[in-house]
């Protein structure tokens, strides 16, 4: 319990809201986005038995660290979930990962385009939960030095043990709103 009061000190003292327009030093990140996808369900003969799109929401937090004025690296979370017309029910992507962003200029209200590799955890409904991997790469908009906007591409790759279908192909579009503490 002592760690949740140390991180609700750390997130609403006003140490923590100093922004100095250099973007160094910790960052913490949370995002609230809906997300496009395109899926296809494959067996091991390549063939596709299914196809389908969903809309989702997504969430995630990202903790950083500013190397430069223009340069940050980044480990996130990125939890998305679909309610599914497809056969297969709801399920989730989960990416856990490292990424980069790079910002066009050393001050706020700029643009910046980003990049993650994660490991990718992929459930349905009613079937075993399995890894892959997720490739992302993306483009986005410093509103404030606390708001920003983005709009990621992802591809998600991931063998699962099904009856039907053992492997699975993911590409998705997703749009965030980031809110930052420096």
């Amino acid at each position: 319990m002592k760690p949740f009061y140390i991180l609700i000190f750390l997130l609403f003292c006003t140490k923590t809201f100093a922004f100095d327009q250099k973007r160094k030093g910790t960052f913490i990140d949370l995002g609230l986005g809906v997300n496009i996808l395109n899926s296809d369900l494959t067996q091991r003969s390549n063939s596709i038995i299914q196809s389908f799109n969903d809309a989702g929401m997504s969430g995630s937090i990202r903790i950083g660290s500013g190397l430069v004025k223009k340069v940050s690296i980044f480990s996130d979370i990125n939890h998305r979930h679909y309610l599914s017309q497809s056969d297969q029910g709801n399920y989730f992507i989960t990416d856990i990962g490292l990424g980069v962003q790079y910002y066009f200029t050393k001050y706020v209200q700029t643009f910046y385009v980003m990049g993650s590799f994660s490991t990718s955890v992929v459930g349905f409904s009613e079937e075993k939960i399995s890894l892959g991997r997720t490739f992302k790469s993306g483009v986005g908009y410093e509103f404030t030095p606390r708001w920003q906007a983005e709009l990621t591409y992802q591809d998600t790759a991931s063998e699962i043990n099904h009856t039907l279908f053992d492997h699975l192909e993911s590409k998705s579009v997703q749009f965030t709103i980031h809110f930052l503490w420096y």
